[in-house]
């Protein structure tokens, strides 16, 4: 008896458990939405993953996460169920030394020209910010020149202030670099130029079309949208 209590017992956790995936820019502005959701829902256990947006993708579908917090590509919107929270704008980064920092905007030409910083050791599109930069111009295959390559997101920003390279970077009401460098290091040196044309995406709270949403995870998936 005391055995299938246990049972009960466990399966009423999984069941009130709620399991999200964000990537490390979703992070610190969606943190506090999570605290606020612990403290309106005590009884749910909200347990999070910090992972690539790719990553976070696949356990999406393995039915290893419920809910994911990303900025979309297009491969995500054909298998995942997309809730739109906001807008934001892929901006090219550079130091204040750099000629190209005086621009009002730059090209697509103009970013394949420059030595390129990425978050890839590899294929520079191995970096997942660099698929929304391609979907922002489908009828084109970007030309990219990788310079040097960071792991971290402290060192990528810290690259880029001291060499001539351009990186590539997330901005939206979630995420500047200018905000992470004070958070992280207390200072900044970085310029943000918008593209011309902008290069927009969408944040959005996302799941597996296989399987219908738990109660839980419908709870927080309106609790992060009405908090945004």
């Amino acid at each position: 008896e005391e055995t299938e209590q246990e049972i009960h017992a466990f399966l009423r956790r999984r069941e009130e458990r709620v399991r999200i995936g964000y990537a490390v820019q979703i992070r610190s502005s969606l943190s506090t939405i999570l605290s606020r959701f612990r403290n309106q829902y005590p009884g749910i256990t909200v347990m999070e993953n910090e992972s690539p947006t790719p990553a976070i993708a696949k356990q999406l579908e393995n039915g290893e996460l419920d809910l994911g917090v990303v900025a979309v590509s297009k491969d995500l919107e054909k298998n995942l169920v997309i809730r739109p929270l906001f807008q934001g704008e892929l901006r090219v980064c550079v130091s204040k030394q750099n000629l190209i920092s005086q621009a009002p905007a730059v090209t697509l030409e103009e970013f394949e020209r420059q030595p390129l910083i990425s978050l890839s050791l590899k294929d520079p599109m191995d970096s997942y910010i660099f698929r929304i930069l391609q979907d922002a111009y489908p009828n084109r295959v970007l030309e990219l020149k990788p310079h040097m390559s960071s792991m971290m997101l402290d060192s990528y920003f810290r690259y880029i202030e001291n060499n001539d390279g351009v990186g590539l970077t997330y901005y939206d009401p979630w995420f500047t670099p200018t905000q992470y460098q004070k958070e992280s290091s207390g200072h900044n040196s970085c310029i943000l130029l918008p593209f011309d044309p902008p290069c927009q995406y969408n944040v959005a709270v996302v799941f597996t079309r296989k399987r219908p949403l738990n109660k839980q995870s419908q709870l927080l998936s309106d609790f992060i949208q009405q908090a945004v």
